[in-house]
């Protein structure tokens, strides 16, 4: 009798080890049922994702044995549905997720302490981003049409709407900067980081020094090599390219009308100028120029103005694009889109990207965005 408890007690010490390990998945319905689920994970330097496990859902479950032993970002996908996938962090110990087909928002992963962090962040995420989607979905054609009127209750109003989706924005900062701040050896907050190291208005040295206060394991795990490696690809970039406190090479390119101009012959007389880079096709560039209007039309009688340069490619659009984004200072481009010497010369890497320079040419700042670009014009022409 003895000898079969210790077997029976052996056999379920046995059983619990064998699920200590596992990547535990389950379906909120029926629809992934006999689909294939695959777990994949991208390699440094690899052109694709890597499957490192894979299996069929059945009855809505699935269990995996798990295949890490180190830490690092990682996906569930169901096979040949590239949009449905679930992010979690790879690592030893039992994983939990749950997937919901017809709604993301609901996928739930857990299990170890990283997942559980990952989805305590998810949960304070979700809804900042969804208030930030909503107001530009019901706000982003009224600003774009404010954004081009000289009406005095138009501007207050395009003002005031600026103002919430600038503090939308903010409220979604900050809540990032806190996790990071309270969670400061968590898997989440190192990948933070790395996202912060691809941000130019980042300080790369502080970054490093963030990076350096991990525990030596996580540093040393594919997740922190990865990272490291973004670093130092940012700090030799950095290296090799423009800084505040150089003077911003000249340049020379054409105005709608034809016309050579030159950023020398455009600083004669100027005091604070912003160089813009855009272009008509850039999304990203589109969507910022009415913060640059606003910027523009709060701070030009104060000594503040701007160059536009564009990189497009024909100038119908190019001249079309200004009109509509009722971008009223000077604006030049050779329409050479990325062959442009600008792009070799400043070492562009990507658009929007501009430059805010004093009287004599030197950079002040560069890569300003949203609020940040009318706070430093304001800090910069209150000391004037």
């Amino acid at each position: 009798m003895k000898k079969i408890s210790v077997l029976l007690i052996s056999c379920v010490a046995l059983f619990s080890c064998s699920k200590s390990n596992t990547i535990e998945i389950k379906s909120t319905d029926d629809s992934l049922n006999d689909k294939k689920i695959e777990v994949i994970t991208m390699d440094e330097g690899a052109p694709e994702p890597v499957v490192v496990a894979s299996g069929i859902i059945k009855d809505g479950k699935l269990s995996l044995e798990n295949p890490f032993q180190g830490v690092e970002e990682a996906f569930i996908r169901v096979e040949n549905q590239q949009n449905m996938g679930v992010f979690f962090i790879g690592e030893p110990g039992q994983i939990t997720i749950s997937m919901d087909a017809t709604d993301p928002k609901n996928n739930v992963v857990g299990g170890t302490l990283s997942n559980q962090q990952v989805q305590d962040f998810q949960n304070l995420m979700n809804p900042k981003v969804e208030a930030i989607m909503n107001f530009s979905s019901e706000n982003g054609m009224e600003l774009m049409t404010l954004s081009q009127s000289n009406n005095p209750e138009d501007k207050e109003k395009l003002a005031e709407l600026d103002q919430k989706q600038n503090d939308l924005m903010s409220d979604m900062t900050q809540t990032v900067e806190n996790f990071k701040q309270e969670n400061p050896t968590s898997p989440i907050s190192m990948i933070l980081l790395m996202q912060d190291a691809s941000d130019p208005s980042k300080d790369i040295q502080e970054t490093l020094a963030t990076f350096e206060a991990f525990p030596e394991n996580l540093k040393s795990s594919k997740l922190g090599l990865k990272t490291k490696n973004v670093i130092d690809q940012k700090i030799e970039k950095d290296s090799k390219s423009l800084q505040v406190g150089q003077k911003l090479p000249d340049f020379k390119a054409l105005t709608p009308d034809g016309k050579e101009l030159t950023l020398d012959q455009f600083m004669d007389g100027k005091k604070l100028v912003l160089v813009d880079v855009w272009a008509a096709w850039c999304g990203p560039c589109r969507q910022e120029n009415p913060n640059v209007v606003s910027t523009y039309n709060q701070f030009k009688d104060q000594g503040f103005d701007i160059i536009g340069y564009s990189l497009d490619k024909t100038k119908d659009a190019w001249v079309a694009a200004i009109d509509k984004d009722n971008l009223t200072w000077t604006q030049v481009s050779n329409l050479q889109f990325w062959e442009d010497p600008i792009v070799a010369d400043y070492g562009i890497e990507g658009i929007p990207a501009n430059y805010l320079i004093d009287q004599n040419g030197v950079i002040v700042a560069q890569n300003l965005r949203g609020a940040a670009l009318g706070e430093k014009v304001q800090e910069i022409l209150s000391q004037q």
